[in-house]
């Protein structure tokens, strides 16, 4: 059974301690001295001076239980009438007001949500994180430039080729495309050559075909049984 309220982490040989709330204050005992004998608290103070004076001279005591939506509350009066020298943070609302992150820590942060699932993108404008976003011209231009004289290996013609055969086959049940006037065009055999010659972009309109996208600009999936 859970039971949720305010405890302390008290220093038996000074007497200092460390005020804390939890939904599950059984769960978050384990998780305190877990971390503490792992050396890997976040409290930075706690963990000092449980290397100190070890684990025999710290208790975890439950000081009141109440209603989850009154923790903070309750977190906070005791704070702020009892001062614990363990506590970091002065606000239990707020717990990271007034501490500043190191340079170490901010490096990890930034690595670790930023790199983990992208870890070839570091530092790179092909990152996830710029998808949609327009690129400076300069970054454009460099782009333009390392790309100029390239030729695709074999490898990569047959991949595009099995792709745009895995198109034609989720196509077969269009039969034409509406232009933005309403004018029907059937039976389309090259469909480069078509785009070229309306002006629209061709990995669009596949997007069309195969219904990943309604329309784009004005150009819709026309079919049989549809009246226009």
């Amino acid at each position: 059974m859970k039971i949720s309220g305010i405890y302390q982490i008290k220093n038996l040989i000074n007497n200092k301690i460390y005020i804390g709330s939890s939904y599950d204050m059984h769960t978050r005992k384990i998780r305190h001295f877990s971390k503490l004998k792992c050396h890997k608290h976040d409290n930075p103070i706690l963990q000092n001076a449980y290397n100190k004076y070890g684990k025999e001279n710290f208790r975890f005591e439950i000081l009141i239980t109440c209603d989850p939506d009154l923790l903070l509350f309750y977190e906070q009066q005791f704070i702020d009438k009892w001062k614990p020298e363990y506590n970091i943070a002065i606000e239990a609302i707020s717990p990271m007001k007034g501490r500043k992150h190191t340079e170490e820590t901010k490096e990890k942060m930034r690595f670790y949500h930023i790199d983990r699932k992208y870890p070839e993108f570091e530092n790179s404008w092909k990152h996830p994180f710029y998808k949609g976003r327009h690129l400076p011209d300069d970054v454009k231009e460099k782009l333009r430039k390392s790309n100029t004289g390239r030729k695709h290996t074999i490898e990569d013609k047959e991949k595009q080729s099995r792709n745009q055969m895995g198109q034609v086959r989720r196509c077969k049940t269009y039969t034409g495309l509406i232009s933005p006037t309403g004018e029907v065009f059937k039976d389309i055999t090259n469909m480069r050559k078509f785009c070229r010659e309306h002006g629209i972009n061709n990995r669009h309109i596949w997007s069309v075909l195969v219904g990943k996208t309604s329309q784009h600009l004005g150009w819709k999936l026309f079919k049989e049984d549809q009246n226009v």
